[in-house]
């Protein structure tokens, strides 16, 4: 073969495998880099997962209790705040504000212990008597009506604070709010700060006008 010819086949052919060897070696590039790259756009955005939670039972001395959803563990301090707080009239020296709520738990926030002192129904105002026998006067003034219910409209502060949930700050605001308009009906109730559907629910039938 003529010299000149066989060098050219020899280029020709190195060209050739110079092609085939570079196809080779970027396809290989490819399938290394592809899963690396993959893993690397599952670990930039992960799927956001939903925190599980439990229900539980809050009731007693706080502003809304009812059945409430809340994240698994959290204090008892914390399920109160979800509830809206606890009342005026809560005693929360008896609940473990500590504990951990799990599904099912009943938070129950206890009363403060009202005075073992009643209202007769009656209130008796009396003057001294003089000496020489000057004699006493004493008057009745009624502040409730017969039957054991509680008037809102003439109750004092101490009969008030006789009814379930009513403490001392609650009643002045009851008679603040007769002085400016005497109590209608007892749906009127619900009218002052402080008393809502449920507490109302508890006084409703111990109340009249």
């Amino acid at each position: 073969m003529d010299p000149w010819e066989k060098k050219k086949w020899l280029v020709v052919l190195a060209i050739v495998l110079c092609c085939v060897g570079g196809g080779l070696w970027q396809s290989r590039s490819r399938t290394v880099e592809s899963p690396g790259g993959q893993a690397q756009a599952q670990v930039a955005a992960p799927r956001p997962e939903k925190k599980a939670r439990v229900t539980i039972y809050i009731s007693g001395a706080v502003q809304s209790p009812g059945l409430y959803q809340v994240e698994p563990g959290i204090r008892y301090q914390e399920a109160l705040e979800v509830a809206g707080g606890a009342t005026e009239e809560a005693d929360l020296t008896r609940v473990n504000l500590a504990k951990k709520c799990k599904d099912g738990s009943q938070v129950n926030v206890p009363f403060l212990k009202k005075s073992s002192r009643r209202s007769s129904g009656t209130r008796t105002i009396s003057a001294g008597s003089g000496n020489g026998g000057g004699s006493g006067r004493a008057s009745e003034e009624p502040i409730a009506a017969t039957g054991g219910k509680v008037n809102l409209n003439t109750a004092d502060e101490a009969q008030l604070t006789t009814l379930p949930g009513i403490g001392p700050s609650l009643a002045r605001r009851i008679i603040q709010y007769r002085q400016q308009k005497p109590f209608q009906r007892v749906e009127d109730l619900q009218q002052v700060s402080g008393i809502g559907p449920a507490k109302f629910r508890r006084l409703a039938g111990q109340v009249e006008v």
